[in-house]
């Protein structure tokens, strides 16, 4: 209660953020591990301060979140701006991003959020991140269903994070062919630093493959032969 009432306090009179040159980390002892909040942001641009109703250029806006992550549990909302941490001024995706590098693991963060045109306080605590592939099935893999057949197994529904398309013939995943729904299952149980996916889309080889990035976010790189 203390730490939102001293956010509040900084939001009296505009925007009265802390507004340091260097960034600040959390405190002299760092975690050991790096921290999840479970959402993915972006830098803001002109259209974007407009839509919001925004008129100074700072805050980073969330573009996606983690089911059943700290920012879904925080009440955080797709389209959120994040202005303040902690009630320091945010300006970049960048400083975003050191700050979620250097939370604690179980210390709770003060949000100031931006969202229907009124400044709101958030309290998130960050998490112990899942192992990558569950970070992946989180992402990716909620939604799909998949039916064996005699060309192998095929996507009947497609995922929310639009991995796969209906139709889709699922060739190898983390290198490993696939030839039934159980080797799907198999494939993502162990963890690792990067996942590799090849499906058959309309007569298109399509290889595709993952490596992890800080908050849930995955780097991708696509290769389409036809």
């Amino acid at each position: 209660m203390l730490k939102i009432l001293l956010c509040f306090l900084l939001i009296v009179g505009g925007y009265g953020f802390a507004d340091n040159a260097q960034i600040p980390a959390f405190g002299a002892k760092k975690t050991t591990k790096v921290s999840e909040w479970g959402l993915v942001v972006q830098d803001m641009n002109d259209d974007m301060l407009e839509s919001v109703g925004l008129k100074e250029s700072f805050g980073v806006i969330i573009t996606q979140l983690i089911s059943n992550s700290p920012a879904t549990h925080a009440a955080l909302k797709q389209g959120d701006v994040i202005i303040a941490i902690n009630g320091r001024k945010l300006h970049s995706r960048a400083e975003f991003d050191h700050f979620t590098s250097n939370s604690r693991i179980g210390e709770v963060v003060v949000l100031t959020v931006w969202r229907d045109s009124r400044l709101q306080v958030v309290e998130l605590i960050p998490v112990e991140p899942q192992p990558m592939h569950q970070q992946f099935n989180d992402q990716f893999l909620q939604g799909a269903e998949f039916i064996e057949t005699d060309n192998g197994v095929i996507v009947q529904k497609p995922d929310r994070g639009g991995l796969f398309a209906k139709g889709d013939q699922v060739l190898r995943l983390n290198g490993r062919a696939i030839n039934s729904i159980n080797d799907i299952n198999t494939a993502l149980e162990s963890d690792r630093q990067s996942i590799s996916v090849e499906v058959r889309r309309k007569g298109a080889l399509i290889s595709r493959s993952f490596s992890a990035g800080q908050n849930g976010n995955f780097f991708s790189q696509s290769i389409i032969v036809q």
